[in-house]
C-alpha cells in the first residue's frame, strides 16, 4: 500500500522563487505542506512542488532535508525506485550531518516503502530500524505506525501473518486515520490470505469508508482490489471485475504502476475462471511487463506463475517451462532474503540489552568485592598492628570475637527453627495437594457419569463417533445425547473456560438440557435452546455475585426408526458442517423462523467432495444484551452425506513446525481427506493428526468433535 505522511516543523523565510510564468512566491514549508495534499491524488502535481522547495532551500538544513524527502516520497509514488533511493540517501546524509532526526526517520521509512516494493526485504528493514528509533525516541507517533504498517506488509508477504496482524494493531493505535486505512487495507489482505473472506470484507469495507472520508485515492483503490478479490471467492466473477476495473482507472489516473500490475493480475486470474483464456494471458502479461519495468518484485513473481499455468493451459508447454523457470528464480531470490532473521534479531534487542545490563551489574559487583577484599587486607594489617600495641587491645578483640561468636550461634539457632517451620509447611502443602487432586480425580468420576457412555452413544448412533480430549483432567467441553422415545438429540457443547471452572458451569448447563427435553418436553433443537438459556441464566442469578458464564452449543434431532432425510438444527455460535458428494447437488434448508428455503453454496470442495457450513446465531447459552429465539433449519439430508458438531479447541489449538494455530480453513480440509473412509476410522484419523500438530506444544483447550455419517 502506497502511503507516507510527513510531519515537521518549519521556521524561517525563504527565499522567492522566480518563473518565466511569474508563480506567486511560497515558503519552504509551504510547499511541502502542499506536497503532503497533492501526492495522494496527482503525484505530477506533488512533483512541481517538491522541485519548487529543492530550488529555494539551502544545503545543511531542516526544510533541505524535507524537500529532499518530498522528492523521494514523489518519486516512490511515481513507481521511479532508483531515483527515490538516491536523493533520500542524500537526505538522511544530510540529516545526520545537522542532527535532524525528524528528517532521518522520515526518509529511512520512505526507503523502507521503497526496498518492500522491491521484494528486498533486509534492506527495508535496516532502514525501518532506523526509522522506529528515531520516531521512538522524538515521540511521533504516526512515523512510529507507519514503520509498523511496513513491517506488518513483510512479515505477510513472507507469510507470517499472526506476526504482521500484530504489527497492523500497533499501527491502529499509533497513527491517524490515513494510516490507519493503510492498516484496514493491509489486515484486510491477511485475512484473504487465509481464506478468512467475511473479515477481509469487513476490513476492506472500513478502508473503502476512510479512503472516501480522508479523499485518499490510493486507499480507494487497493479497497476496491480486495473487495474484488473477495467476489471471485465467492465465484462471482462478473461483480469482481467491476470492482477491479474501477480500481484499475483510479490507479491509472494516480500513475500507480505497481498497483495498476497487481490489478491486471486479479482482472487476469477472473478471466481464467470465466474459462476466457486468451483474455487472461492478455491481462496477466500486462501484470507482469508493468511490474518488470518498474522492478516490482512480488507482482512479477505472481505474473510469472499464473503464465506459466495459462500457457500450459493452451499446450504451450515450452513458454510455460520458460515462465515456470522465471518464477522458480525470482521466488528463491525473495525467499532467500534474511528477513525473519532480522525481524527476530530487532526483537531479541530489547532482551540482548537487559542481558548487557545484568553482566554490567555483575561486573560492577564483582569490582565491589575485590575493592572489599583489599579492604579486608588492610584491616586485617591494621589490627595486627594493634595486637602488637597491647595486650589491651587483644583482649578487647577477644571480647568482641567471642560476643559475635554468640550472636552467630543465636542466629543459627534461628534459621533452624525457620527451616523447622518451612519442612512443616512443605508437608501441609504436600497434603493439601494430595486432597486438592483427589478431589479433582474424584470430580473426573463425576462428569463422566454425567456425560453418554460409549455403549450408549453407539447403541442409538451406530454410523457416529465422539472425540474428546480434556485439556485438563475435567473438562469445560462435553457432550449430550437423549433419546426421548420419538425423537434422538445429540450435542456438543463448550462451557466457559477450562479445568475446575469449565467443569462446574458444564454441570449447571447440562442439567439445564436435561430438564429442558425431560421436564418442559421440548424436541425442536432452538425451543431447546432457549428454555435452556432461560434455566442457565435463572440458576446463575440466585447468586449474589454477577456471574456472566455461560456456553456455546451446537445441537440436532431426528426422528427414530425411518432412514434419516431430515436433520433438525440449531447453534449458538457453533456452526454445523455437512460434507456431501458433488454429484447429489447443494445443501438445502428450511429457516421455520423466517419460514423460507435457503440453498447453500459449497463452502470449501476437494477431489468428489464439498463442505457445506450453516453458520450458528452469534449469541451464547447464558446472559447476552439483545438475545433473540435461536433459528431453527430443517436440513434436507441425502444417503452417505457426514455431519460435523464441534467445539472450538481442535481449530485453536497451535502447533507445527512454525507453532501457528491449525484454523478452521485445515480442519475442513481433514474432513474432507477422509471422506472415503469409514465412519468409525475417523476418530483415530482425526486424533492421529491432531497429536502430531500439536507436539512440542502445550495444548491450550479442551477438544470435543462429534460426527455422524447418514
Amino acid at each position: 500500500m502506497k502511503k507516507i505522511k510527513f510531519y515537521s516543523s518549519k521556521i524561517g523565510l525563504t527565499i522567492l522563487l522566480l518563473f518565466p510564468v511569474f508563480l506567486i512566491a511560497q515558503t519552504a514549508s509551504e510547499l511541502h505542506e502542499l506536497v503532503v495534499n497533492t501526492i495522494n491524488n496527482d503525484p505530477l502535481e506533488a512533483q512541481k512542488y517538491a522541485q519548487q522547495g529543492l530550488q529555494i532551500t539551502k544545503d545543511n538544513t531542516p526544510e533541505k532535508v524535507d524537500a529532499l524527502n518530498d522528492m523521494g516520497n514523489v518519486y516512490y509514488y511515481l513507481d521511479e525506485y532508483e531515483k527515490g533511493e538516491e536523493i533520500l540517501l542524500k537526505s538522511m546524509e544530510m540529516a545526520k550531518t545537522i542532527d535532524y532526526q525528524n528528517g532521518l526517520g522520515e526518509g529511512a521509512l520512505t526507503m523502507g516503502y521503497i526496498f518492500l516494493l522491491k521484494g528486498q526485504y533486509s534492506d527495508a528493514l535496516e532502514k525501518l530500524t532506523i526509522g522506529i528509533e528515531v520516531f521512538e525516541s522524538i515521540n511521533n507517533d504516526n512515523g512510529l505506525a507507519q514503520c509498523y504498517n511496513v513491517m506488518g506488509s513483510i512479515n505477510y508477504l513472507q507469510e507470517n501473518y499472526e506476526k504482521a496482524l500484530e504489527f497492523f494493531e500497533k499501527a491502529l493505535k499509533y497513527g491517524d486515520k490515513i494510516t490507519q486505512s493503510d492498516s484496514y487495507v493491509n489486515m484486510s489482505q491477511i485475512y484473504m490470505s487465509l481464506e478468512s473472506f467475511s473479515e477481509a470484507k469487513k476490513f476492506a469495507e472500513m478502508a473503502f469508508e476512510l479512503g472516501k472520508e480522508n479523499e485518499d485515492n490510493y486507499v480507494i483503490a487497493s479497497s476496491l482490489d480486495l473487495l474484488g478479490q473477495v467476489l471471485t471467492n465467492y465465484n462471482q466473477y462478473e461483480a469482481s471485475l467491476i470492482k477491479l476495473f474501477d480500481a484499475l482507472e483510479l490507479k491509472e489516473t494516480l500513475q500507480d504502476d505497481q498497483g495498476a500490475s497487481a490489478t491486471l493480475y486479479y482482472i487476469g486470474l477472473n478471466y481464467k475462471y470465466l474459462n476466457q483464456i486468451d483474455t487472461a494471458l492478455h491481462y496477466i502479461t500486462l501484470s507482469y511487463e508493468t511490474a518488470k519495468s518498474i522492478g516490482a518484485n512480488e507482482e512479477m513473481r505472481l505474473s510469472l506463475s499464473e503464465l506459466a499455468k495459462l500457457h500450459a493451459i493452451k499446450e504451450d508447454y515450452s513458454t510455460a517451462f520458460n515462465f515456470q523457470t522465471m518464477f522458480i528464480e525470482l521466488n528463491e531470490a525473495m525467499r532467500n532474503d534474511k528477513a525473519s532473521k532480522k525481524i527476530a534479531e530487532m526483537e531479541n534487542q530489547l532482551a540482548q540489552k537487559i542481558k548487557e545490563d545484568q553482566i554490567l551489574m555483575m561486573e560492577k559487583e564483582k569490582e565491589h568485592s575485590e575493592m572489599m577484599f583489599k579492604i579486608y587486607v588492610w584491616a586485617g594489617i591494621f589490627i595486627l598492628l594493634m595486637i602488637l600495641l597491647g595486650a589491651g587491645a587483644i583482649y578487647k578483640r577477644y571480647t568482641e570475637k567471642k560476643k559475635a561468636h554468640a550472636e552467630m550461634e543465636a542466629k543459627n539457632h534461628i534459621i533452624e527453627q525457620q527451616k523447622h517451620v518451612l519442612e512443616e509447611q512443605k508437608h501441609v502443602l504436600e497434603e493439601k495437594n494430595t486432597e486438592i487432586m483427589d478431589s479433582i480425580t474424584y470430580a473426573k468420576r463425576i462428569q463422566t457419569a454425567i456425560l453418554p457412555s460409549d455403549r450408549f452413544f453407539q447403541e442409538k448412533l451406530p454410523q457416529a463417533f465422539v472425540l474428546y480430549k480434556p485439556k485438563d483432567i475435567i473438562a469445560g467441553d462435553f457432550y449430550w445425547l437423549e433419546d426421548t422415545g420419538n425423537k434422538i438429540l445429540f450435542a456438543a457443547a463448550d462451557c466457559t473456560g477450562h479445568g475446575v471452572p469449565g467443569a462446574m458451569v458444564s454441570v449447571v448447563c447440562n442439567n439445564a438440557l436435561n430438564r429442558s427435553v425431560r421436564e418442559f418436553s421440548l424436541l425442536n433443537p432452538a425451543k431447546v435452546l432457549d428454555k435452556t438459556r432461560e434455566l442457565v441464566i435463572e440458576q446463575f442469578e440466585k447468586s449474589e455475585s454477577e456471574v456472566k458464564d455461560g456456553m456455546d452449543i451446537s445441537i440436532c434431532a431426528f426422528e427414530k426408526g425411518n432412514e434419516i432425510s431430515k436433520l433438525e438444527w440449531a447453534g449458538a455460535n457453533n456452526p454445523i458442517w455437512i460434507v456431501r458428494k458433488v454429484s447429489e447437488g447443494n445443501l438445502k434448508a428450511f429457516n421455520s423462523n423466517e419460514n423460507e428455503t435457503q440453498e447453500f453454496e459449497p463452502n470449501k470442495s476437494e477431489g468428489d467432495y464439498n463442505l457445506f457450513e450453516i453458520k450458528a446465531d452469534k449469541q451464547p447459552i447464558g446472559k447476552y444484551t439483545k438475545p433473540y429465539p435461536f433459528n431453527c433449519w430443517s436440513i434436507e439430508m441425502k444417503k452417505e452425506d457426514t455431519l460435523y458438531v464441534f467445539t472450538d479447541g481442535y481449530a485453536d489449538q497451535f502447533g507445527g513446525d512454525k507453532g501457528k494455530k491449525f484454523l478452521g480453513a485445515n480442519f475442513k480440509k481433514l474432513f474432507l481427506k477422509i471422506q472415503n473412509e469409514p465412519i468409525q476410522n475417523h476418530k483415530k484419523m482425526i486424533d492421529d493428526v491432531f497429536e502430531e500438530y500439536v507436539q512440542g506444544h502445550e495444548q491450550i483447550d479442551d477438544v470435543c468433535v462429534i460426527g455422524v455419517r447418514i
